[in-house]
Formats: structure tokens, sequence, C-alpha cells
């Protein structure tokens, strides 16, 4: 104990001794520590850590399918016939998304909320924390309106007082008792602000099998796996397809285990680990070398202490305390660093990664950074530790100092720690130049519209006053008309779907003379309801025909406006305008046939990188009402100004409205490219660090190899030799290793070209201009690290250096 205690007063007296070597050591440690810290802990929430509901691996979601979409909800019947047929299942709850808008309780709130099953929260298996869980006879048509609310709601509207249960509150002007208060947030479905008996809503549109909007959770019996489930599903899927052939045919039920619908940012949160412990690895290799040098100064003093009977265990137990110090230092202060991304991280970009928002630094996270602290501390000290076994003591007392394995493996052992440094600096730097190339082709995608300066909000209309088709029409015509009449407003509009908010109705679409398909063979397409003056505000390119206009009411002739990709398709080399199709599902034949006005460049409804999986169709609003319509509004003030007069205008014809979702188009496409910004940021922040740790390290090793060679210098100059020469010789290894390098980390990246091509948009894996540039830049850098310490070679003194 009184030995480890002096080897640890020396090592405190060696980092006061040596400022520039401590301070050096310890930033690299906490970058390297820090940033692997905080990626694990993203990875350990978002990848690790199971889903906190007992039993996560049995919780899965069924979905459907055709062979024109790869993911559709299924319908309320379809759900009951899967809890009645399928036995694979403990039980399971059919989920639909509620618009509620809360009054009579202070400001009126737009509350988002599912409409579910009586079985839901058994289902996951996870109790109200306050009163009491649904009821079969709550599930019921005509029952008593009930609801819980999520824990959120609680504190927030009723200052978590425990008499709310009981109490009544109004949602879309109908009132609900509330009867039970849900945990905090244990799993993404409850997230949600309160949840309803879907019951209440059972009418025959809801029973109509072709009205697909139910998701189905359901959880697994034990021991039973997904792919028996599978299999059972499938057989019930062919079963349903021959009872019911004009909904069901060609349609099949699959099974997403929930456990990993993280998988989505599984891929990029794996890349970014890996690059994160290359910023480690770098870090350590600029600690070994800091430690080496400082271990080949020090070469008198441990060839003293060893003649004096000092073990060479002894020697090697300081060389460890040391790394160790150092490597607790860096620890600590990088699981600090770790706490401030983290939170950055999260308040920055919430929504990129699924789970992020339960980040959180726990024991696993804090034994992770533990042993992240002693595997640097154990390899910094290697290479001392083989110094000190190699020191011959007799060479070094008689002044002629010699490593066998340092003077055997010099050069060698130098260029490949530039090397290693070099390559895996440039590797990270050319990944990040292609991310960010491709981020930058993505921004300038032609998404159809122009997202500058345009506001966006929602206004859920409740269906107790807004009952009739005129009502809903008259609002929205209304509140449009007294929009655009607020100074600084460009031009105002309402849709039912607002491009990049993932909220679309899709419908079988049909064409006048064209052979009527059967079933599911309908081709699907998006239809939005829109009010005249929508592609203005959004600034889309009317390419054919004409805008809807104010005479297209519900009095006059059907018409629609088809996208171009529409257009091109059921109508090629023809002029589309003037054509007539039908929106309507199989064996539906009220909906009206619509003739084609116009046709619009389409619209990036689902982002620039996905290729948009289903044809457009819009119709006036005044001739397809719909209660929720998402307002567009383009502004030329200030938004916070627009925001408020837009506020007072809805208000102004219903005090009982509130808004919701209120942003610009530019947030929401922010936020729709939000993960690859994340993976683009980090990646190319650890190529910057990457690249400065290559450089200190080319710095030590240039450096270092001056302070090694200064007798050879100085022979060769004796001999004739020019500073240019002597400053060519030290810089030359740097230069060498750089340029290999280079070489390596090319080809390290070219070695993943098929997962980087993954992540790529509109660039190649091998873009030569990146590659050039990425390989310019680490060389010219790393030629001024090499050269910097090689300046000193001009006051260098070659008698001086002889005669020592």
């Amino acid at each position: 104990m009184h030995s480890l205690l002096q080897d640890i007063r020396f090592s405190l007296r060696l980092m006061r001794k040596r400022p520039g070597m401590t301070l050096l050591v310890i930033a690299a440690l906490i970058v390297g520590i820090g940033i692997n810290s905080a990626v694990f802990t993203v990875v350990n929430a978002v990848l690790i850590r199971p889903l906190p509901v007992p039993d996560p691996d049995r919780l899965v979601l069924i979905m459907m399918k055709t062979q024109q979409s790869a993911q559709m909800p299924a319908s309320y019947p379809e759900y009951l016939d899967w809890k009645a047929q399928c036995h694979s299942f403990q039980d399971m709850a059919a989920v639909r998304w509620l618009s509620a808008n809360m009054t009579g309780n202070g400001i009126p709130e737009h509350l988002n909320g599912l409409e579910v099953s009586a079985s839901f929260f058994k289902v996951l298996a996870v109790p109200p924390v306050a009163g009491r869980d649904f009821a079969e006879d709550d599930d019921q048509p005509g029952a008593n309106r009930v609801v819980i609310i999520s824990h959120g709601l609680w504190e927030r509207r009723f200052g978590s007082d425990p008499a709310v249960l009981g109490k009544s509150v109004v949602l879309n002007d109908q009132p609900y008792t509330i009867i039970g208060v849900a945990p905090t947030n244990p799993l993404g479905y409850l997230s949600w602000d309160l949840w309803v008996p879907n019951g209440v809503f059972r009418d025959a549109t809801m029973l109509n099998r072709n009205n697909r909007y139910h998701a189905v959770i359901a959880k697994l019996k034990p021991g039973t796996t997904t792919e028996q489930a599978n299999k059972e599903m499938d057989i019930i899927s062919r079963r349903l397809a021959q009872e019911y052939p004009q909904s069901d045919k060609d349609m099949q039920a699959y099974i997403i285990p929930i456990a990993s619908m993280a998988a989505n940012s599984a891929t990029s949160l794996k890349y970014i680990m890996v690059a994160s412990s290359l910023i480690l690895l770098l870090a350590c290799v600029n600690v070994v070398t800091v430690f080496v040098a400082n271990a080949v100064e020090r070469r008198k003093e441990l060839s003293v202490r060893l003649a004096l009977g000092a073990g060479r265990v002894v020697l090697l137990r300081q060389f460890f305390v040391q790394g160790l110090i150092f490597a607790s230092i860096g620890g600590a202060l990088g699981l600090l660093v770790a706490k401030i991304g983290i939170v950055t991280l999260v308040n920055r970009f919430p929504n990129a990664i699924g789970r992020l928002e339960e980040t959180t630094i726990d024991s696993s996270v804090i034994f992770f950074t533990l042993a992240t602290t002693l595997g640097a501390s154990l390899l910094a000290c290697v290479l001392p530790s083989l110094f000190t076994a190699n020191l011959n003591i007799n060479s070094e007392l008689k002044g002629d100092w010699s490593w066998p394995v340092l003077s055997k493996y010099r050069v060698a052992g130098q260029s490949a720690l530039i090397v290693v440094e070099v390559s895996l600096a440039f590797a990270l730097t050319l990944v990040s130049g292609l991310l960010i190339k491709s981020l930058y082709n993505i921004q300038q995608v032609d998404l159809g519209f122009n997202p500058e300066r345009v506001l966006s909000f929602q206004v859920s209309l409740p269906s107790i006053r807004y009952n009739e088709p005129d009502k809903i029409t008259g609002f929205y015509d209304l509140a449009v008309q007294n929009i655009r009449g607020l100074p600084g407003v460009r031009a105002a509009s309402v849709v039912s779907a607002l491009p990049l908010s993932n909220n679309y109705h899709f419908i079988n679409l049909e064409v006048e003379g064209q052979p009527a398909p059967v079933g599911t063979q309908h081709p699907f397409v998006d239809s939005s309801s829109v009010m005249p003056g929508f592609f203005e505000t959004l600034r889309s390119r009317i390419t054919s025909g004409r805008d809807f206009n104010e005479s297209d009411r519900s009095s006059s002739l059907p018409v629609a406006i088809v996208d171009d990709v529409l257009a091109a398709r059921m109508w090629p080399g023809q002029n589309p305008v003037g054509k007539l199709i039908r929106l309507a599902d199989e064996g539906d034949k009220g909906p009206p046939w619509r003739e084609v006005v116009g046709v619009v460049h389409q619209l990036k409804h689902y982002g620039p990188e996905r290729e948009v999986p289903r044809l457009q169709v819009y119709v006036p609003l005044f001739q397809q009402p719909v209660a929720t319509m998402s307002f567009v509004v383009d502004f030329q003030t200030d938004q916070r100004s627009i925001v408020t007069s837009v506020q007072k205008a809805i208000a102004g014809l219903d005090k009982d409205l509130p808004l919701d979702n209120v942003r610009t188009l530019e947030d929401l496409f922010s936020n729709h490219i939000s993960q690859r910004r994340v993976t683009v940021l980090l990646l190319g922040g650890f190529a910057a660090i990457g690249v400065l740790l290559g450089l200190i390290g080319i710095y030590g090793v240039v450096a270092n190899s001056i302070v090694r060679m200064r007798r050879e210098i100085a022979i060769r100059m004796a001999l004739g030799a020019t500073v240019r020469n002597a400053v060519i010789l030290v810089t030359k290894l740097g230069l060498i290793g750089t340029v290999a390098g280079i070489l390596i980390g090319a080809g390290i990246t070219l070695g993943f070209t098929r997962v980087l091509a993954v992540y790529l948009f509109g660039v190649a894996s091998f873009d030569a201009s990146i590659y050039f540039l990425s390989a310019a830049v680490v060389f010219v850098l790393a030629l001024a690290a090499s050269f910097i310490p090689a300046k000193s070679l001009l006051r260098f003194n070659p008698q001086e250096v002889l005669k020592e």
C-alpha cells in the first residue's frame, strides 16, 4: 500500500513538472472516452436496454401488405377475425389515432390520443398508476364515455391531483369521465395524452372491411415464436381472402416485433459506435506516443533506479499507475463531456432517433466508462513497459544508449504509428465528406413545393357542432379568408394531408375507359382535400390545366387535380385534362366520376429520399369535406407575430378551437431529415477530431524523432549536409507515413462500398472529388504538422551536440 501511494505521489509530481504533456494526454483521453461514453449511452438506450414493459420480446405489431404497398394498417373487422381465429397470441388490441380538443378546463388544448380496445393496457401489462383500467363494458357502442389520461397530462393540466379520478373533461364537445392515469411513458404507444375505448366509435364506417386505419398490437403466448405466429397469420389471411374477395384478396398479415422497431436507427448507430471507437484508438495512440517519448527522456533515471536495485516490476507498476491516473481523470471529465453532449443532442434533435428521449447515464454507462478507462490505461503503458523490459543498464550508464527493440524497429514503429493515425483519420474524413455531400444533395431535391416561410398548423373540428358538410366547409372558407386578410400574409389555404407529415389518406383509383381491376389490384393513390390557393401558397407548379377555384362547389361538376407522374402513367402521350377518374373502394358505387381539370408537379409527400409509393390526387374541400385540416400560410413578416395574428383569427371564429402542430414547413423538413443530420454531424465531428488527433500524433512522432536523431543529424551536418537536408530527413518520416495512411484509409472505405451506398444520396461510394479533396486536406495538414517541429532545426547547432 505504501509503495502504491509513493507511485501515485511520483506520478502527480511528474504531471506538475510536465504540464504540457499532462494537458495533451488528458485532453486526448477526455475526447476519446467522452465521445465513446456519449455514443454508448445512446446505443444503450436505443438498442440494448429492453423496453420498460414486462416481456417486451413478446410484443408485436400486426400489419397488412400487398404487392403494391409494403405496410398498411388493418380494418377493424380484420382485427376481430384475427382475435377470434389466431391462437398464437395471448391477447391483442386495435389502435387508432385520435385527435381531441379539450375545452371547459382553462385554455383550450389540442391533444393527441388513441382509440384502443379495452385490452390495450393488458396487452402491454402496464396497468394505470392511479384509478382503473378499461373494462369490456367500456368498449361497447352506447357505453358511458371514459378516458385514461397520461401521466404528463395529469401533471400539466391537473397538478397531479389524485382527486382527478371521477372528474369530467370535455373532449371534442363530449363529456368524458377520467377513470385512470397511465404510467410515465414506458413505451412509445404510451407517449400520447389520452386513451379512450374505440367501441364508442363503432359504426358502419368502422365495420367496413375496406376502411383500414387500425394498427394492431398483440402479445405472443409464452413459448410461441414470431415465425410460428406468421405461419398462422398466413393461413388466416388466405382464409379471409376466400371469404371476402372484394376486400381481402391478395392481402397478407405479417408481424413486426416491437422490440426491433428501432432497427431503422440501428445500423447508423453501429457505424457511429465504430467511428467513436476509432477516435478512442487514435487518442490512445497519441497517449502511447507521449508516454514512450517520456520514457525515452527518462532513460538515464530509469537506468540508475534499476542499478540501485529497483526491480523492473516496480517500474512497470509505476507506469501502470501513471497511466491509470491519467485515464481516470480523462474518464471522469469524459463522462461529464458525455452528459453535456447527450443533453445537447436530445434537446436539439429530440425526434431524430427512436427512444432517444430515454437516453440517460445509468449504471451500465458508468461501467462502460470504467472499462474504457481501464483499457486505455493498460494500452498506454504497454510500450513504455516494453522499453523498460529491454533497457540496457550498462550501455545507458556509459552514455552509449541503445534500446535493442527500439533501435531495430524505430523507423518502422514510428511509421506504423503515423500510418495508423492517418489511415483512421482519413477514413473518417472521407466517409463524413460523402455523407455531407449526400445531405447537400438531399437539400437540393425539388420537393415540388417551397417550404420557405410557410407556416402550418392543424385544426380539428368537433363533430358535435360541425356535423354537416356545409358547417365544415363554411368554417374553413371563412377562416382562410380572414387569414388571407392579415398583414404580411401573401397566400393561405388548407389541406387534409400536409406534405412530409406522414398523415395520408389512400384510396383506390378507377380510370374511365380502362379495365376496372379486381380487389387489391386497384392502384392506390394518396387523396387530399384542398381549398383553392393551396398550390399557390406552396408555390407548386400547375403544369397543365387550371387550379381549383371558388366555383368548384358541392353543387358543381366533381373535379380533381392529379400529379404529373399519375398523368404520365395513366394517359401516356395524352392530355389528361378532361379525363374522368373515380376514387372509390371496390364495390362502392357512391363516389362520382371526377373530371381532371389540372396537373400539378408531384409533391414529395414522403420526403426527398423516398420514391413516392403512391400517386397523388387532389379534390376540392367543398366537394369532399374533412373535419381535420392543416392550414398553410405564406407569410412575409415576423413568424411570432403572424402566429399571434392567426391564433386571434381562429379564436374569433371559435374560441374553443386550439391550434396544433404550429410550425413552419422548413422545420418540418428539417425534422424529416434530422436522423441523417445527426449522423453527418457526429461523423463530421469525429472526422475533425480524428484529423486533429492524427496531426498531434504526427507532430509528436516527428518531434520525438528530432530528439532521438540529434547526434545523427549533427554528424550529417558536420559532414556537409545542409539544414534543408536535415528538415527533409525528419519530415520524410511523417510524409511517407501520411501517404501510406491515405492509401490504406481509401482502401478501408472502398471495402465498405456496399454499406456506404445505403446512406448515400446522389453520390457514388467512389466519388473522385471527395476522395481527392479529403486526401489533399489531410496531406496538407500532415505536412504542416511535420514541418512545425522540423523548424527547430533552423536553430540547430551541430558542434554543441557533438560536444555532449
